[in-house]
């Protein structure tokens, strides 16, 4: 397993995987008072998770001996760990995705430091794709949060830029960022294979960007997907 249980007392570091050594790969260490939860979210991520530690434990040790470069913090079923994480995402020297129950405030959560807020029912794709957000420096929160949006506590608001897509690759790229294949965004649009393709590349090419991810990172920068 790729996976580092830093709730242990392990008295070395151990190797990080090679998998996890590429530098723009996202390395989860999740964070979760519930151990049941905790191994929901490792099986989630696969091989992006590489430690698990509870709200209480030393999180810089575990970052150290996780080599985690973000942290995943679920604030369980009633956020009732919100006050640790406020506590300590200023210490930690990795960006904190939060993921918050229904109903629970967030917008207050990204003026305090963390790096993104979403919902604890969000699907893996769209999680992978905030974690990767994250690594670039991104911040991310739900759309239905949107509308509450106070841009003066925010200090990188969310800002909508003309992107040069037409409506059509607007569609293609939101897709791509829920991890859709070639034609799994045919069946969804109703086109061919090859015409998906050919959205995909320009997508890609509007956006300057030489992967799908770095397609999706990009249009989450500039507001044209929301995760």
């Amino acid at each position: 397993m790729n996976r580092i249980d830093t709730t242990l007392d392990a008295p070395t570091p151990v190797a990080l995987p090679a998998l996890a050594r590429h530098r723009d790969a996202a390395r989860a260490l999740v964070v979760a008072d519930d151990p049941l939860v905790r191994q929901s979210l490792h099986a989630r991520l696969g091989q992006a998770s590489v430690g698990e530690a509870s709200c209480s434990d030393n999180l810089a040790l575990a970052l150290d001996r996780s080599f985690a470069n973000v942290v995943l913090w679920d604030l369980g079923p009633d956020a009732a760990t919100e006050g640790e994480l406020v506590g300590q995402v200023s210490a930690l020297p990795v960006p904190v995705v939060a993921l918050a129950p229904k109903g629970a405030p967030r917008i207050g959560l990204l003026a305090k430091g963390v790096a993104a807020v979403i919902g604890r029912e969000v699907d893996s794709s769209a999680l992978a794709s905030t974690l990767d957000a994250v690594r670039h420096g991104l911040r991310v929160i739900d759309t239905s949060e949107l509308e509450a949006l106070e841009r003066p506590a925010i200090a990188e608001p969310v800002a909508v830029v003309t992107d040069g897509l037409t409506n059509r690759e607007h569609e293609v790229v939101q897709l791509m960022a829920e991890g859709l294949s070639n034609k799994q965004i045919a069946d969804r649009l109703g086109i061919s294979a090859h015409t998906a393709k050919f959205h995909v590349n320009a997508v890609l090419g509007k956006l300057r960007a030489s992967t799908r991810t770095e397609a999706v990172v990009r249009a989450v920068q500039r507001g044209v997907v929301m995760l």
